[in-house]
């Protein structure tokens, strides 16, 4: 992993934490922001409290596996399993904080196997981020689990030092791009291509990003302003592959200048549908699949190559309340929960429990740490970049 100057990482966070991250979680950024009684709201810190304090949250922050981890030393196998799992039920309760819109499906499978109450609290992935922050500022630790999107799992993990290390029999079988130090990957977004093949037909259709900056295609493209990630991503690789800083840039001002903003990707789904616009360029495959499974007439097949790919995932906090809880969890959303994490027409990050769909063999470029700490720069880019697009709605 590349390594990351303190003040860069310190920038990113106070970034992170003011503002939402480019495309944030599918659906739960587009979504209202949902609470279940996860954490008393009396207990929380008062509204304006500082929002970030590394140093201090480090140094506070004791890893409270250490006395279940040692219940499970020289076990293996089914053996240990069981013995978490008995770990587990003392306690009885797992506190969730997550933005992933399927949160009360998982926390459900979870509770029906093991007998486990999960207390949920959903809200927008920089809002869950902040109130982590501002919950450790305060000497309040309300969470046993978190589950966002990448770039808010790298900020608490390597800037608010919140996460503690995982090294378990659960991550055998997954790549290694799902594995970071504090947390681990447990489903990939991807950003593909929609097009509505009524408006396009097939012969019409792009086969790759240079045929999106074809003037033919201008008037009927979408462009999402808060996918910087995927922007960054692309950029780098064009760059790699040969061209130009001036190549690259005149690239993507051709596509902006076919292309209408239009931010949330569930929002450009529903435009894309309805044949206001024939293509959005950077969007979910698991929205298109859901629309299409309704009769509307869309595809994102085959996908532009690369395709950019970005792990979002969960971790423990290392001042979770219910350790052996946690630990069971975060186990768990690895290995049983990655058919049910499919079944939400996502694609799970062990290969073993991928199958057709969005997990067909795809050239995937995977979004990386340093860019997300070099956000600053990709952001006034793509800023730039977009300001040959035309004006959409919001």
């Amino acid at each position: 992993m590349q390594a990351v100057a303190k003040s860069s990482l310190l920038i990113a966070c106070m970034l992170l934490l003011a503002t939402a991250c480019g495309g944030g979680e599918p659906q739960a950024n587009d979504a209202p922001s949902v609470e279940s009684n996860a954490t008393d709201a009396a207990a929380m810190p008062a509204e304006g409290a500082a929002t970030s304090n590394s140093e201090a949250g480090a140094a506070e922050c004791e890893d409270t596996l250490a006395a279940v981890q040692a219940e499970l030393d020289g076990l293996a196998g089914e053996e240990r399993h069981q013995r978490l799992v008995e770990l587990a039920q003392d306690d009885a309760v797992l506190s969730f904080y997550t933005s992933n819109s399927d949160a009360v499906g998982l926390s459900e499978g979870f509770s029906d196997q093991y007998d486990i109450e999960v207390e949920v609290f959903r809200a927008l992935a920089n809002q869950v981020l902040s109130r982590l922050v501002e919950e450790n500022a305060a000497g309040f630790h309300g969470a046993d689990v978190v589950d966002l999107n990448f770039e808010e799992m790298v900020v608490l993990d390597q800037v608010e030092g919140l996460l503690t290390p995982y090294d378990g029999p659960a991550l055998d079988g997954l790549p290694e791009s799902v594995q970071f130090p504090g947390w681990t990957g447990n489903r990939l977004d991807i950003f593909v291509t929609a097009q509505n093949t009524a408006a396009l037909p097939e012969s019409e259709r792009p086969q790759s990003y240079r045929d999106l900056a074809d003037p033919k295609y201008a008037g009927m493209m979408m462009m999402d302003p808060r996918d910087d990630g995927w922007f960054a991503t692309l950029w780098q690789h064009f760059l790699e592959q040969g061209m130009s800083e001036e190549e690259v840039d005149g690239l993507f001002t051709a596509m902006a200048e076919n292309s209408t903003l239009v931010p949330g990707h569930a929002t450009q789904m529903e435009l894309l549908a309805a044949g206001e616009y024939a293509i959005s360029v950077s969007n979910y495959p698991h929205l298109v699949d859901g629309l299409i499974a309704s009769g509307a007439p869309l595809t994102w097949k085959p996908a532009l190559s690369p395709t950019i790919m970005r792990p979002n995932g969960a971790g423990v906090l290392c001042s979770a309340p219910h350790p052996a809880a946690a630990l069971l969890f975060h186990e768990w959303l690895l290995t049983d929960a990655q058919e049910l994490i499919a079944g939400f027409d996502r694609i799970p990050a062990l290969p073993d429990a991928r199958s057709g769909g969005a997990a067909e063999q795809i050239d995937f470029l995977t979004i990386d740490v340093a860019t997300v700490f070099d956000s600053e720069k990709w952001v006034d880019l793509y800023e730039g970049i977009l300001r040959n697009a035309q004006q959409g709605p919001g």
